[in-house]
């Protein structure tokens, strides 16, 4: 999962959001692999990415 990343998850426009998914995922039966800034010569935003792996119950 890749998100504009903001601890506080806030507004970019009426429509969209900045997202803090590690926050987001703590919840569930999930184990974050990884959780880092992707690198701005790929993305110049503030974007992270997310990847997790689902636990079996």
């Amino acid at each position: 999962n890749c998100e504009v990343f903001d601890e506080s998850e806030s507004k970019i426009d009426d429509v969209f959001r900045r997202r803090n998914m590690l926050k987001r995922w703590s919840n569930y039966k999930v184990k974050i692999i990884s959780d880092v800034d992707m690198h701005e010569d790929i993305e110049p935003e503030k974007i992270r990415f997310t990847l997790l792996k689902k636990l079996d119950e």
